[in-house]
């Protein structure tokens, strides 16, 4: 059996801990809250404290969320950089994708390959971008 690479950004921990359903409502909800406590997912959750518990440290060993401790309290927020590093290697295994120009696909945009060397490298050193400042997304399809 071949280790996954920690450093991989497509490592199987991360989707392994994404594929459970509670795993998933958790990332969801602190998503949405930006930053949760302990409390607010025990209140949340249908499930026992310990099961919190080990579903929050599945998550922060994959690198997903991170915890805070203010006083007594654990908070927890997601890992953007490690999400936006998952997507961008999913991205990187998808076919070219294509615009559509009206109700057509214009092939014309699957010649120009995949993205260069360059690209990826900008991808790293990315700024995040203040929810005010960013614009409307296109439509691709593949």
């Amino acid at each position: 059996m071949i280790d996954p690479d920690p450093e991989d950004p497509l490592s199987s921990r991360a989707f392994k801990a994404l594929g459970d359903p509670i795993r998933l409502d958790m990332v969801r909800q602190i998503a949405a809250a930006g930053e949760l406590s302990w409390s607010a997912l025990e209140d949340a959750l249908s499930v026992s404290k310990p099961t919190i518990s080990y579903h929050l440290k599945t998550l922060v060993q994959a690198e997903l969320i991170i915890a805070r401790k203010r006083g007594r309290h654990l908070h927890y927020s997601l890992r953007q950089e490690t999400l936006r590093d998952l997507v961008d290697g999913l991205w990187e295994l998808s076919p070219q994708p294509r615009l559509l120009r009206g109700d057509q696909i214009d092939h014309s945009s699957a010649k120009q390959g995949r993205r260069s060397q360059a690209a990826r490298e900008r991808r790293v050193a990315r700024p995040e971008v203040p929810a005010s400042e960013q614009k409307a997304a296109v439509v691709f399809t593949w």
